[in-house]
């Protein structure tokens, strides 16, 4: 898996061991299952695939293949492939979805196999030196013009029982964000999902930090944003899922999110020293928004679907 993560990017440093060992060995939650391959050569590695489903997407499932590049070409991807391919239709799907960076020669391999290019994604990197503190404070106080309905709340790990409800229903609202010709079901989040979200951070070493504009004459949640700390991986942040509710739209509320979740979260943090996001490809008002906070792009995903009957019968007829 290191040998995949250098293929997607290769200029930035390599995550730690003992990182990758979280993420292996923690529970991925009550919606998702996670299934693993290797590939032996006597007893050495050759390469890993990595399947992952969810309850809400009762078609798809998601393959990751990964060979080390002194045993390519030798077919431990394709037997890799077709366990996956196996792992899948166990769990009854019958679509599969692979992402690769834009331009990867992987993309032809894939396109052989049936598949078709459905969504783009966009990760960014903010250095934390390059912070335009200016700027933020400018968001922050613009939003008592613009936001003079709505206070900030930071919610704790876990998340408090009285925010559950509130905090489930904006989470549904990332169904708003463009899926482009994704076919795929709507998500929503429950308790039980929630909570067993938090057991496997915890078990991967990561803090949640979530931030939600409340809509004072209601009480709704009408926006969010959540930064992840990687105790494994202090130097790099995640920010995670940020939606405005869109009732609550074009009044700033993303800006001030953002800003000030990047004004608390270094501030409990100084030891980070860049912050990952993704976005869609064509999610412009997000993409605007990160820009002009110092976001650059780093790499560009595409993500690929297609039927896993095609898929297997055009790996047999290469075989």
């Amino acid at each position: 898996m290191v040998d995949m993560e250098h293929d997607f990017s290769p200029d930035q440093p390599a995550t730690p061991f003992e990182e990758h060992r979280a993420m292996w060995l923690s529970p991925g939650g009550s919606h998702r299952k996670d299934h693993r391959w290797v590939a032996m050569d006597s007893e050495e590695v050759m390469g890993g695939a990595h399947i992952s489903t969810w309850s809400d997407h009762a078609d798809s499932g998601l393959i990751r293949v990964a060979v080390r590049h002194g045993h390519r070409r030798r077919g431990a991807g394709s037997r890799l492939l077709a366990a996956s391919l196996d792992g899948l239709e166990a769990e009854g799907r019958t679509k599969l979805i692979v992402d690769l960076p834009i331009g990867s020669p992987m993309e032809a391999p894939a396109a052989r196999l049936g598949l078709e290019r459905v969504f783009s994604e966009r990760i960014s990197q903010l250095l934390v030196a390059n912070v335009d503190w200016d700027l933020i404070h400018a968001w922050i106080e613009r939003s008592a013009e613009r936001a003079s309905e709505y206070d900030l709340l930071s919610l704790p790990s876990p998340l408090p029982d009285e925010h559950m409800e509130n905090w489930c229903r904006i989470s549904d609202v990332m169904n708003t964000a463009p899926m482009e010709d994704f076919d795929l079901e709507d998500t929503f989040m429950t308790e039980e999902k929630w909570r067993s979200i938090e057991i496997g951070f915890a078990a991967r070493g990561w803090d949640r930090h979530a931030l939600v504009a409340v809509h004072r004459p209601s009480g709704a949640f009408a926006g969010m944003t959540t930064i992840i700390y990687r105790r494994n991986h202090p130097g790099l942040a995640l920010q995670d899922d940020t939606v405005v509710d869109p009732e609550h739209r074009n009044r700033g509320l993303g800006r001030l999110l953002k800003a000030a979740m990047v004004k608390e979260f270094l501030a409990e943090h100084p030891d980070v020293e860049r912050i990952d996001t993704g976005n869609a490809g064509s999610n412009q008002p997000m993409l605007a928004i990160n820009e002009e906070m110092g976001f650059r792009s780093i790499l560009e995903i595409s993500a690929w679907q297609g039927d896993i009957t095609t898929a297997r019968e055009a790996l047999t007829a290469r075989a």
